[in-house]
């Protein structure tokens, strides 16, 4: 987003919390230049990304070199490794001076329309550094905000319960507070929605693991129906839970299954939970694996340069 606060490129179908890091990531160091009034880094940044983020599923042979041929999308890890190992690029612009605005024929104006360059130096290491900054930042602040995961499932269940017309809002952080990059609220949001999405599918598993494929096949009608209607994240929980008991025939007996709403949703709702803990170990791992990934360059840099 324009602000730097997220909801801006699309994710790949397949994307996990680490690609949702990544994008937004990018996203913020791209906002960064433009704040610095640096359209060359800025541009370069954006192609960069376009050029080597994955917009489809990953290919297997993404982290190899192919003898020169275009680079094939890759993802996080992949990517921050392609931005390191790129060589420092020289970046001509072009510009024209403006012409100045004045009485005609005044000899103080100048207004000589030369078109002069100059050369900017883009360093994709020094690059690949603002955006492990920008990552780590992050990260903390979604371990911090995927632990409320919880609070909204109650919350949810509250509202149900009780048939309240008010639903109360769960994350009682200071969402304005200094040290949060700009649109956090947006990149809750958006978290939520992934863990309910990651969720669903989760929750699919072990539906037809545990032998109820009935419920697993309510679930994924509910999901669709949910989709169609533009319905995501706490919306697609409550219109769930909402939803009708139903019987289903079992496909294995002549016998009737009962397929309870709020039990299949409490599943849902438990396996977010489970996901978005899953993600704050992921969140705190991440200063690490920018540690990793940088002590690995080095150590190419330094074969690279032995006899």
């Amino acid at each position: 987003g324009a602000d730097g606060g997220g909801g801006g490129a699309a994710l790949p179908e397949d994307s996990d919390v680490a690609d949702l890091l990544t994008v937004r990531s990018v996203e913020a160091v791209v906002f960064l230049y433009e704040t610095l009034r640096d359209p060359v880094s800025r541009d370069w940044m954006r192609d960069f990304f376009a050029a080597n983020f994955a917009t489809g599923k990953p290919s297997p042979a993404a982290a190899h070199e192919d003898g020169g041929a275009a680079p094939e999308p890759v993802r996080s890890q992949d990517f921050m490794r392609r931005l390191m190992r790129t060589e420092p690029e020289s970046v001509w612009v072009k510009h024209q001076r403006r012409k100045r605005m004045g009485t005609p024929g005044n000899p103080y104006i100048n207004n000589d329309q030369t078109v002069f360059e100059y050369e900017v130096l883009i360093d994709p290491r020094a690059v690949a550094e603002k955006l492990m900054t920008q990552r780590a930042t992050l990260a903390k602040e979604w371990e911090n905000d995927l632990q409320h995961i919880q609070a909204e499932n109650e919350e949810i269940l509250r509202y149900y319960k009780e048939r309240s017309t008010l639903k109360n809002i769960v994350y009682t952080d200071n969402l304005t507070d200094q040290q949060s990059m700009p649109g956090r609220k947006k990149r809750y949001k958006e978290l939520k929605a992934l863990s309910v999405e990651k969720g669903v599918a989760l929750a699919l598993r072990k539906l037809r693991d545990s032998g109820n494929r009935e419920g697993a096949s309510w679930l994924e009608r509910i999901v669709e129906a949910g989709a169609a209607k533009g319905l995501e994240s706490d919306d697609l929980l409550e219109g769930m839970i909402r939803g009708p008991m139903v019987l289903l025939p079992q496909r294995s007996e002549s016998k009737l299954r009962v397929v309870q709403p709020e039990k299949v949703t409490s599943l849902v709702m438990q396996s977010r939970v489970d996901v978005a803990m899953e993600w704050v170990g992921d969140m705190r791992e991440v200063p690490a694996v920018h540690t990793a990934l940088r002590a690995e360059r080095l150590a190419e840099q330094f074969l690279v340069k032995m006899p």
